[in-house]
């Protein structure tokens, strides 16, 4: 009965808490060293995003995370079967928010889009140094022949 008590009288004092969560990416297959790239080489992709910045909000758990939001068409390419690498060229951001490895959705694609999310420690806060990053995205077919590069820049004039 005690504890039962002591359990009602801390429950009042606690609050609920959520965590932070972004949907995983899959690695791609990694390339066999004794099978050398064949086949025709992908189209390059198509690419838009999204930034969204870390706020001075704190009710919420993610609040310090920023957040860019590739997607990037099928183009006719199964989901499952086709990867895509991330070459930073110059990046204002000292943190790495790119994986090193080719990634491929994890999920089938919606309406043909594939969606990815890289998020940052950005700070909660509501003044942000702007963030400019221009990075090269590649397609990497299933065979390990790669695309020519598509130059995207991201720019975020920030918060002062």
């Amino acid at each position: 009965m005690k504890t039962t008590i002591l359990v009602l009288i801390g429950s009042l004092f606690c609050n609920a808490v959520f965590a932070c969560s972004f949907a995983r990416t899959k690695y791609f297959p990694p390339q066999n060293p004794l099978v050398a790239p064949r086949g025709e080489k992908p189209k390059v992709p198509e690419v838009e995003f999204k930034v969204t910045r870390g706020h001075l909000n704190t009710t919420d758990s993610c609040s310090d995370t920023g957040v860019i939001t590739i997607e990037i068409p099928a183009q006719g390419y199964a989901s499952y079967s086709t990867g895509f690498l991330f070459e930073v060229i110059s990046s204002s951001e000292p943190q790495t928010i790119f994986p090193e490895l080719a990634i491929y959705s994890n999920a089938k694609s919606i309406a043909g889009v594939n969606r990815y999310s890289f998020p940052w420690v950005d700070g909660a806060s509501d003044v942000q140094e702007p963030l400019k990053i221009v990075v090269n995205i590649y397609r990497v077919g299933v065979n390990w022949v790669i695309s020519d590069p598509m130059k995207l820049v991201i720019n975020h004039r920030g918060r002062i």
